[in-house]
């Protein structure tokens, strides 16, 4: 049995059936992106020289996996610190195994830049049982980019302003209301039966009840100003 399977494999190899594992790709590079920053994180950009043979491409970032890459031949890093600098390799991988990691690179993250501000002059104002208008003003400074969206947040109270223990939820995701939209420039939104938001986690106003409310910028370029001043309104009882 041995001596068939040595003689199948030197066959093949004569005839050149039997492949090899792909090259290591070849010119690798790293770079910044012009929106360098999303979410308030640096970016790079891995790129590296196409090969047809393979099927996909393992990245690594400072000797340690980071991920695949298929049917494309480059990778956005984020998630990374400022003023860091970060080495990259790449192995190509086809049905026969990985190559050798290619030529490391290497590549700098800058500072990100100022967040927007938040919404300026926010009021919120009982309008009737069960609705409550919103209200606010240009942020003034937006960033990188023009105002995409507004993100409301809220934070439901039954007990009375007084006895509040403060909101649970300022600057998570559990408090989010609605985002405004981006139609339009959008300065007012109403908490109402049938609003809606496009991330709206709460039912509607409650007759009776007080609320907490924030707002923040969203920018076309992913960046977020926080939430700024809390605002606290009730609502009467209904007739």
């Amino acid at each position: 049995m041995k001596k068939i399977t040595l003689t199948l494999a030197m066959s093949l190899c004569a005839s050149g059936a039997l492949a090899q594992v792909p090259d290591p790709p070849e010119r690798v590079m790293v770079q910044q992106l012009t929106v360098k920053c999303v979410f308030d994180m640096p970016r790079l950009f891995v790129k590296w020289r196409w090969d047809p043979t393979t099927f996909g491409y393992l990245l690594h970032r400072d000797g340690a996996p980071l991920g695949f890459a298929r049917g494309v031949n480059y990778h956005i890093d984020g998630q990374l610190e400022e003023n860091t600098t970060y080495t990259y390799t790449v192995q190509a991988v086809n049905m026969y195994g990985f190559s050798a990691h290619s030529t490391a690179v290497s590549g700098t993250t800058g500072t990100c830049p100022q967040n927007p501000n938040p919404p300026q002059n926010l009021t919120a104002t009982a309008e009737s049982c069960d609705t409550i208008k919103l209200e606010w003003d240009h942020p003034g400074y937006t960033g990188t980019a023009r105002v995409y969206s507004y993100r409301l947040h809220r934070v439901n109270q039954s007990a009375a302003p007084e006895d509040w223990p403060g909101p649970s939820c300022k600057g998570s995701y559990c408090g989010i209301l609605a985002w405004t939209g981006n139609a339009q420039p959008v300065y007012e939104w109403r908490d109402e039966p049938g609003a809606r938001g496009r991330l709206r986690k709460q039912g509607n106003v409650k007759p009776g009840h007080c609320y907490e409310y924030a707002a923040e910028t969203y920018n076309w370029h992913g960046q977020l100003s926080g939430p700024g001043p809390w605002v606290s309104v009730c609502v009467p009882e209904c007739p």
